[in-house]
């Protein structure tokens, strides 16, 4: 499934935190959109379920596109 993820505060987020949520749930990154240096949002790609705490401990949130 295609899975929108973005900073849960409307501040950015760093790209560890990003990384961290990819590595836990096996995405693969599909797109991303970047204002400068400073990333908006990533599209990942995840097979199976995503674990809604950790995601949120990171400072992201899901929005799911399929």
């Amino acid at each position: 499934m295609l899975i929108k993820v973005h900073s849960a505060s409307n501040n950015y987020v760093h790209l560890w935190n990003y990384e961290a949520f990819k590595e836990k749930h096996n995405a693969k990154t599909k797109s991303w959109d970047t204002n400068g240096n400073l990333i908006n949002s990533i599209i990942y790609d995840v097979q199976g379920d995503i674990d809604m705490e950790f995601t949120k401990s990171l400072g992201l949130k899901c929005d799911y596109i399929t």
